[in-house]
């Protein structure tokens, strides 16, 4: 029978099946030592608990939000005319010129970009 800690870290190694202990360390925010020692049967703590199953949520949210994505991408390519298509390629078009261009000069903060009005 599987304990606890096992399950969890089966999950994180079929989730980030090729991670290295460094790359379980920087996702998780646990020492690598730690990690070297969870990893070879050293019992966790709840917190430890806790931050293998956060890096597993957010992996597989980001997975389901991409999906959902694309799944409503093709829904209006199969639904809306070529007008709405069109507006829909251009605003995707400059949301990357806008991400583009404000990296370059530095600027973090790209998704909070506000579109003047009528554009």
């Amino acid at each position: 029978m599987f304990t606890l800690q096992q399950k969890i870290l089966s999950r994180y190694q079929a989730t980030f099946p090729n991670h290295t202990l460094r790359q379980v360390s920087d996702r998780t925010g646990i020492n690598v030592s730690r990690v070297f020692r969870i990893f070879n049967g050293y019992e966790m703590k709840l917190v430890e608990y806790e931050k293998f199953e956060i890096a597993i949520i957010k992996k597989l949210t980001t997975q389901n939000k991409r999906s959902d994505f694309i799944q409503t991408t093709l829904e209006c390519l199969s639904q809306l005319n070529e007008k709405l298509i069109n507006e829909l390629q251009s605003e995707m078009k400059f949301r990357l010129e806008m991400r583009t261009s404000f990296s370059s000069s530095n600027q973090t903060d790209n998704d909070s970009i506000a579109l003047p009005e009528g554009a």
